[in-house]
């Protein structure tokens, strides 16, 4: 028998539905045509691989955008959108998931209304000043490295870190390529646009370069959860990809734990997906000191959310 031969009666389902987008349980699977036992307990065979099972739906010109095997349920999406080629695919997470998330996120913002020196109140201060006109001078220059610097240590990247045992001059040239006009496309980001082919493209590039900055200056290497916090605390463009984020994206599903265009492609599309929830809470954030960025938001969602599940 040809390869989806077996599972012609899903492609023909799904060729004929018309829709961009389709959930299907196991059962209604089921009905069509025998479906693998191994489908209930794991997602590898709901992979886009074009082999086997997978010919089912990709076979129809569809993708896995979504699976629970503990909930027999699976989400196609049609075309390169949801394919093995594309980035973005991925886990689009349950409702219940998605509440908990933004139960995470409220957790975070109580304690930044009870507490007036928060644990956030340091990222405040850092992108403020680097948010405000830069002239290039050496005295705004060395302002804005320790302010990196202090928020930096509140974030609990300088353990074994690269300033542990450097001055914080050694952030003057990072200042200096962050605050280049070249990434000011990046300022406070819309996490929709991690969607987007060219704004990823460019963020990478500069945690490339800012990599490259600190092994020159410090001559260490530098970890993700670093890279991410200064790009937060500079720009507001991504989340930190610390233990606990990292931790909560791989429960929910919601995106790859490993920091790239993967992962981020998929925190965009799971910003787009809840975008009127996420800006409820966004909208509760105190204002006094600056607007809290998209990325931030979903920090304290998915650190949240770590905290209530660790």
């Amino acid at each position: 028998m040809a390869i989806g031969q077996k599972y012609i009666n899903i492609t023909n389902f799904l060729q004929n539905s018309g829709k961009e987008q389709i959930r299907l349980t196991f059962e209604q699977m089921e009905a069509m045509c025998p479906i693998p036992k191994s489908a209930y307990t794991s997602r590898t065979p709901w992979r886009n691989s074009g082999l086997s099972f997978s010919s089912a739906w990709m076979n129809a010109g569809y993708g896995v955008c979504a699976v629970k095997p503990e909930e027999q349920w699976v989400e196609f999406v049609k075309g390169e959108a949801a394919g093995r080629k594309n980035p973005r695919e991925l886990a689009q997470v349950s409702p219940e998931t998605a509440n908990e998330l933004l139960d995470g996120g409220l957790l975070c913002l109580d304690s930044i209304l009870k507490e007036r020196h928060h644990l956030y109140r340091p990222w405040e201060h850092c992108f403020r000043a680097f948010s405000a006109p830069f002239d290039g001078s050496e005295e705004r220059l060395e302002d804005l490295s320790l302010q990196l610097a202090w928020y930096l240590g509140t974030c609990g990247v300088l353990r074994n870190g690269v300033l542990q045992d450097k001055d914080y001059e050694v952030q003057l040239p990072v200042v200096r390529l962050v605050m280049d006009s070249k990434w000011d496309c990046l300022r406070g980001l819309p996490a929709e646009k991690l969607r987007e082919e060219e704004p990823v493209r460019c963020l990478l590039e500069l945690a490339q370069r800012l990599g490259q900055c600190y092994e020159e200056t410090a001559g260490r290497k530098v970890t993700d959860a670093w890279l991410t916090s200064v790009l937060l605390g500079t720009l507001g463009c991504v989340p930190v990809y610390d233990r606990a984020f990292k931790a909560a994206l791989r429960k929910t599903g919601a995106a790859s734990g490993t920091f790239g265009k993967r992962s981020l492609m998929q925190l965009g599309s799971f910003y787009s997906r809840h975008a009127q929830e996420l800006e409820a809470l966004r909208s509760m954030c105190p204002t006094d000191q600056v607007e809290y960025p998209q990325a931030l938001l979903l920090a304290m969602c998915f650190s949240g959310y770590d905290t209530l599940h660790g």
